[in-house]
């Protein structure tokens, strides 16, 4: 299964663009999947950027994979790898994040987080009766 999600959001009055891609992958059989995420958000000259890939297989040996890289006007400015149950977020040259560029890396995913839930959730709720009605089906 793969399920492709794409925002693009314009504010020309404000000169702000949101352009984002989330491309959802699973495999029934083999139980593995991925997350690719492609995002931009730009307001004037500034430009931030995330892109990267999560893998994760379940079954009987579940595990977690993958890195992401937030960019601001074409540099480096963080790296997020995630290995198994470990996450490591670093700063351009490999060192900690300070308090307020790590608030700013979360307020960063919790904006995706917002934008692709909350909006997929309201892409899907008008035809939701569809496959409420194909699980009851595939009860009965």
């Amino acid at each position: 299964s793969v399920v492709t999600v794409e925002h693009l959001i314009a504010v020309p009055t404000r000169d702000f663009v949101v352009d984002a891609t989330v491309v959802l992958t699973h495999n029934d059989e083999t139980q593995q999947g991925s997350v690719d995420v492609d995002a931009s958000f730009m307001q004037g000259m500034h430009t931030v950027t995330v892109v990267g890939v999560i893998n994760c297989s379940e079954g009987d040996l579940p595990s977690e994979g993958g890195s992401f890289a937030i960019s601001v006007d074409g540099q480096l400015f963080t790296t997020i790898t995630v290995d198994g149950g470990t996450t490591t977020v670093q700063n351009s040259t490999g060192g900690e994040l300070t308090s307020g560029e790590a608030q700013a890396v979360r307020n960063i995913f919790d904006h995706l987080k917002a934008l692709f839930d909350e909006r997929f959730e309201d892409f899907v709720r008008p035809v939701r009766w569809m496959f409420d009605g194909a699980r009851s089906a595939g009860a009965a």
